[in-house]
């Protein structure tokens, strides 16, 4: 009956990683001002189960822009519905790479170079495309300035100037 169990069991999760795998999730980016399109944010998961998320924006201001996802994917009133950043747990801005001590939704910096374009791409562990860290419906968001992740509630980024709905992708 034990032996069963596990067998069940790792069937199960064997299932629910494949599907995990096979999810993806994209935003469409546009300037909160002109509602000029900008690029691309694409999510898909990897093979240990983390959030790859690939940024592809032009028109940005050079220099490093807070990044982060916030809690509700409305982009009406140039940014003033997004809410605060996504934060499931009610813990504190702060450091990506701080892990659950921190937002769900903070991503930390992106770097524009001198022609305007970002392109990056890097992993997260806290974000998910289901359950209770999922993303689907909340909005990716460029702000003006750079995220110093100490002050609180969003690190000092200023204004919302991008943002994009983030949806599932067939």
């Amino acid at each position: 009956m034990k032996i069963s169990l596990i067998i069940l069991s790792l069937i199960l999760s064997s299932c629910a990683s494949h599907l995990r795998s096979t999810e993806r999730a994209v935003a469409v980016v546009y300037n909160l001002e002109t509602e000029q399109k900008l690029g691309v944010v694409k999510f898909n998961y990897d093979k240990k189960g983390d959030v790859v998320i690939k940024v592809e924006l032009q028109n940005i201001s050079a220099g490093e822009h807070g990044f982060h996802i916030h809690e509700y994917g409305d982009l009406r009133n140039h940014g003033h519905n997004l809410g605060g950043h996504f934060n499931p747990f009610n813990v504190k801005h702060g450091n990506p790479k701080d892990g659950f001590l921190v937002h769900v939704g903070d991503l930390g910096n992106v770097r524009a170079n001198k022609s305007g374009v970002v392109s990056t791409e890097f992993t997260d562990i806290k974000i998910s495309l289901r359950g209770r860290n999922s993303i689907i419906g909340r909005a990716v968001v460029l702000h003006a300035g750079r995220d110093n992740f100490q002050i609180q509630p969003a690190g000092h980024s200023g204004k919302k100037i991008a943002a994009g709905v983030i949806g599932l992708v067939k």
